[in-house]
């Protein structure tokens, strides 16, 4: 029969260089190279066309698989390489510290691959393929792409995560791709570091880059100052609005483009429609706002949603006069006392 071949065989000395699997899964037949981490996948159809012979020879060995000419055959791109997560340090963990760990391990990787992807879902989910207890629980998880999810973020999630918990560590400052939630699970991981020592979160080394990173207890210490709130004031936050939730109360989140961090902005069912509308442009918010020691904003009732094209506020000195004796007299620096 004419067609297409895939050759898969091994080296001689009885190992294989990649091993075959088939799966169906909603109509599609897969033949993955899990050796060489490629995938191949013909039509249902094309499955009673489909023959296999086998050939042995001095300790080696070949299977010779045929497709039919029309048959149509893709191949995706190499996805990751694992994620690990080394529970606590040098010693054995109790089932309740481990399964948290996990549960939030887990959390975190979903967290940042919904944020990456844009998408409430995420592009991936993740298949355990590395578990040993040799001293601390050590789990790796290999990301896979979720059918019709487009662009592979794998790589870029395990970056981001572990980066972000690098600028968490040493400077107490993340990006917009840690949102609340994870900031939340990466809290919950730091917190069993008393009890339990640091854990690790890791990739394999890619040439001569490893990333690596450790949940200590000054993670914890970071993490809690990034979110205690110290004041609340009246004030106004410019930023993009990233991402807008209705499920544990209505929020949305703006990355502040002064301070460079998102800010959890709770608003009101009538302003919805307009929060929808205003979903990723720039943005004026204004109402009572809490913040953290250093003064920068952690979150915000909101009095008053508005878009803001870029250029669109005054200059200081545009603003200067705007407001006729605004100090009633006094100077600045008696105002201010004043107020106090």
């Amino acid at each position: 029969m004419a067609g297409s071949g895939l050759f898969c065989g091994g080296d001689g000395l009885g190992n294989a260089v990649g091993s075959v699997g088939f799966g169906l899964t909603a109509g599609a037949m897969a033949l993955e190279l899990d050796g060489k981490g490629e995938r191949l996948v013909a039509g249902r159809s094309q499955i009673r066309h489909l023959k296999s012979t086998k050939t042995r020879h001095a300790g080696s060995f070949a299977w010779n698989m045929w497709l039919p000419s029309h048959s149509r055959v893709y191949h995706s791109p190499r996805m990751a390489d694992p994620i690990y997560m080394r529970v606590g340090e040098g010693q054995a963990v109790d089932l309740p510290e481990f399964v948290g760990a996990m549960g939030n391990f887990l959390g975190l990787l979903r967290e940042v691959d919904s944020t990456v992807a844009e998408k409430k879902g995420g592009h991936l989910r993740w298949r355990v393929t590395t578990l040993n207890n040799a001293p601390s629980p050590l789990v790796g998880v290999t990301p896979l792409l979720l059918r019709n999810a487009g662009n592979d973020t794998s790589t870029r999630v395990e970056r981001e995560i572990i980066n972000n918990v690098v600028s968490l560590t040493e400077r107490g400052e993340r990006n917009k791709f840690l949102s609340d939630a994870a900031l939340s699970r990466v809290e919950r991981i730091a917190k069993s570091a008393p009890k339990i020592g640091e854990s690790v979160i890791y990739t394999d080394k890619r040439g001569d880059v490893s990333l690596s990173t450790k949940v200590t207890i000054k993670t914890l210490t970071q993490v809690q100052d990034l979110t205690s709130i110290k004041s609340i004031s009246f004030g106004t936050v410019v930023g993009s609005l990233d991402s807008i939730s209705v499920h544990h109360g209505k929020e949305f989140r703006v990355w502040d483009e002064n301070f460079k961090r998102p800010v959890r902005c709770r608003f009101h069912a009538k302003q919805e429609s307009q929060a929808k509308d205003l979903l990723g442009l720039r943005v004026i918010v204004t109402g009572m706002v809490s913040a953290d020691r250093y003064g920068q904003p952690l979150s915000m009732n909101v009095e008053n949603l508005e878009g803001a094209a870029l250029g669109m506020l005054p200059s200081i000195e545009e603003m200067v006069g705007l407001v006729p004796n605004f100090t009633g007299g006094l100077s600045l620096r008696e105002f201010f006392e004043d107020m106090e």
